[in-house]
């Protein structure tokens, strides 16, 4: 499925290092600003909602709530017209699963209503950070990681007081992402992103598919957890990778 805030899908396994030293920057921003936008934090809950009962295309790994949960944590520009966050995705439908998810959603205040779109995905390689690769990582896990993007998108001064930083969400107002000149003017930008949201919400999924996810989901078995001192190759494949020659 297409994203329809950024240029193009940018999949990538997110990995770090188990040593790294716990920034506690984010917490300080919750602490400052979380009751600041608490109400957009609930209006976005609503609107997920919203698309999940009218089944939305752009819900289709989101259907079963259980799973998902939107990350507190959410960075505005200094105007307050584009936000960014992440929603925490474990991956505990297929048992199979080796990946859980970060998705990306942004939003952007036009005419004084938020609208949202999806953005990308960052998989998170389980194997990366846990001995059992089909269990999934918590949601505390989870926004830990979906946090460590964040931290470009602001400084904290010495007094604590907050600084958005714009270069962080110069990408939202790229006007050739969303098929347009790089000439268009902000109003013209804001036009299209209007547009596409009312088009958005009439991109459905249909019966025959949400069957099919929930029939996928239910095939899948959990397979026996192999030890830790063999290559993720093998945990994934079952077999040892050879070189050809």
């Amino acid at each position: 499925m297409k994203n329809l805030f950024v240029i193009c899908l940018l999949l990538y396994i997110f990995s770090c290092n188990s040593d790294r030293i716990i920034d506690t920057r984010n917490d300080d921003y919750l602490e400052s600003c979380f009751n600041n936008y608490a109400s957009i934090y609930h209006q976005i809950n609503d609107t997920l909602q919203r698309w999940r009962i009218d089944s939305l295309e752009s819900m289709i790994y989101m259907m079963n709530r259980d799973t998902e949960v939107l990350d507190s944590m959410i960075v505005f520009n200094s105007d307050s017209t584009r936000l960014f966050t992440y929603i925490l995705l474990r991956d505990d439908q297929y048992k199979d699963a080796v990946f859980d998810n970060l998705q990306a959603l942004g939003g952007f205040k036009i005419n004084g209503i938020w609208l949202y779109f999806m953005g990308m995905q960052i998989v998170i390689d389980r194997d990366s950070y846990q001995d059992s690769i089909y269990s999934p990582l918590t949601f505390i896990e989870l926004s830990f990681l979906a946090r460590e993007h964040l931290q470009n998108a602001y400084t904290i001064n010495n007094d604590r007081s907050i600084l958005p930083n714009d270069s962080f969400f110069e990408f939202m107002y790229n006007r050739r992402g969303w098929g347009l000149s790089e000439e268009s003017s902000l109003e013209q930008l804001d036009s299209f992103i209007l547009k596409r949201s009312q088009e958005m919400r009439k991109k459905k999924l249909n019966v025959e598919e949400l069957n099919e996810i929930k029939r996928d989901s239910e095939r899948s078995n959990r397979p026996i957890e192999l030890p830790n001192n063999i290559s993720l190759w093998q945990k994934w494949f079952g077999e040892k990778k050879t070189i050809r020659k």
